[in-house]
């Protein structure tokens, strides 16, 4: 279970470093992944003004969000296979 964890936290700084912190931004368009499993695939989405996905990361752009699910789609499988107990 600890390697689990450190693998899990390694993985999430990564992503957390491709958006910039990851962190939400109140006042504006906010980008983020989640993984769809009807249709197996991982989507980038928006929060508009004023709501927030709790846990998520968040990207300002959302040409950063799609290069980090290139760049770093193992991470992504990672982080959701550890926050869903897989």
């Amino acid at each position: 279970k600890l390697e689990a964890k450190r693998e899990y936290d390694i993985a999430r700084q990564v992503l957390l470093d491709d958006a910039d912190g990851g962190k939400w931004n109140k006042r504006g368009v906010n980008f983020y992944v989640y993984y769809d499993y009807d249709m197996k695939k991982w989507i980038v989405d928006y929060d508009i003004e004023g709501m927030q996905t709790i846990g998520a990361i968040y990207f300002q752009d959302e040409e950063d969000a799609e290069e980090s699910l290139k760049e770093h789609k193992e991470q992504w499988d990672i982080v959701r296979k550890y926050e869903t107990k897989e």
